[in-house]
């Protein structure tokens, strides 16, 4: 926190209905980090291929965004069931954070079977 840092994080979102497809699904921030030195932001890889070397390494070509509602969400169209995406997640602390014992953040996805 004295330093700051900003890592990267992949995640995978799946379909797990055994039949149904996820129509029209995004994902979005539900709930951001009480603190103002903390921010998360999430990027769509499409390629869903990607990796990187360390987690201080940004994943090239992912645009990372702080949606925060379905609305403002990002599209992963629509998911045929077993499918799964990745997501990249950034995790940024300025240098001089405060030091907070609990700073979490809620990751969202939703859409229509």
């Amino acid at each position: 926190a004295t330093a700051g840092d900003t890592e990267y994080r992949a995640i995978s979102v799946k379909n797990t209905n055994a039949t149904d497809t996820l129509y029209d699904a995004y994902i979005w921030i539900s709930l951001e980090t009480v603190s103002a030195d903390s921010i998360i932001a999430i990027g769509y890889d499409s390629t869903g291929t990607q990796s990187v070397g360390n987690e201080s390494t940004a994943p090239s070509g992912i645009t990372f965004s702080t949606p925060l509602t379905k609305a403002t969400g990002i599209s992963l169209g629509d998911m045929a069931a077993g499918v799964a995406k990745r997501i990249w997640v950034r995790r940024t602390i300025t240098a001089g954070a405060v030091k907070l014992a609990d700073n979490g953040t809620m990751i969202t996805e939703g859409g229509t079977y």
